[in-house]
């Protein structure tokens, strides 16, 4: 049984397969010590973890992070590792020991994804979320809205401000999100002014519908940089059962962000939620 262990960093382990099929035992052990977290036993490799910091850790502002990764390809070579940070490339590597430095994080939730690529093209990611907090006000910054409010809510006068309003028709909280539904006119969601000063920060709005959404109704999505006209970030016209995130970026002082939605029957529904304003960080 030794043998099986030699080389548990598993670049060096040709054997992947053999001993994943003798023995799960070994699988377990060699995944809690930084192998992979699933096995492929028709083509195991390549393989692909981060192994700190930890999925959900938390931490303060400006700091500089290492990110270790562990990777490997078998008996053949890694042929580059990518490091990104919310989507966005941060780095890549091609040798050595895959560690990476993120200089000065700023405050902000962070999905951390290392992505290992062999010579043959194939590709496999590993993920974790990071929590970095703002030291003084012990919020990630600059602004989240999940929507985890009781049902009928449509204001929030707390840090993350916003309203929803609609005249006629259903436009408020339901099931933890933003939910649109029934006749009427345009519903408008707008946010209090957000501090983006600190640099480049990405937009998101995650949007699915229900029921008979036709080509007529929408959800649009907008931003308002330091006082000037809104601009569109994204917009979804008519059916969207799969979940659809809306993306973009604003670099300024000061943002609103603003959500305007359109349904025009009682079985039609849109449901709108974790709308974000993420910074972007670089290596």
């Amino acid at each position: 049984m030794d043998e099986l262990y030699v080389g548990v960093d598993m670049q060096r382990n040709y054997h992947f397969k053999s001993w994943h099929q003798l023995d799960a035992d070994v699988l377990r052990d060699l995944t809690e010590l930084g192998g992979p977290m699933a096995v492929d036993c028709a083509n195991p490799h390549p393989w692909v973890r981060i192994v700190s910091p930890n999925d959900q850790s938390e931490m303060t502002e400006l700091i500089d992070l290492a990110v270790n990764v562990n990777a490997c390809d078998g008996d053949k070579k890694v042929d580059r590792v990518e490091l990104r940070s919310n989507g966005e490339l941060i780095k890549t590597a091609t040798q050595g020991s895959f560690t990476f430095t993120i200089k000065g994080m700023k405050a902000g939730d962070y999905v951390l994804s290392a992505r290992v690529f062999d010579q043959q093209g194939a590709v496999k990611e590993h993920d974790v979320s990071v929590a970095v907090f703002n030291s003084e006000t012990k919020d990630t910054l600059p602004w989240k809205e999940a929507f985890t409010f009781p049902d009928q809510n449509a204001i929030d006068i707390g840090k993350t401000s916003w309203t929803a309003e609609r005249t006629s028709g259903v436009f408020e909280v339901k099931d933890n999100a933003l939910f649109a539904n029934d006749k009427g006119n345009e519903g408008v969601f707008r946010t209090g002014e957000i501090d983006i000063s600190g640099g480049l920060v990405k937009l998101s709005l995650q949007v699915r519908s229900l029921g008979g959404v036709d080509n007529g109704d929408y959800v649009r999505f907008y931003k308002i940089v330091d006082g000037e006209a809104e601009t569109l970030v994204g917009e979804i016209k008519g059916k969207q059962n799969d979940l659809t995130t809306l993306e973009g970026t604003a670099e300024g002082k000061r943002l609103t962000l603003v959500i305007r939605v359109k349904v025009s029957s009682d079985d039609e529904i849109y449901f709108m939620d974790n709308l974000k304003s993420a910074p972007l960080i670089g290596a």
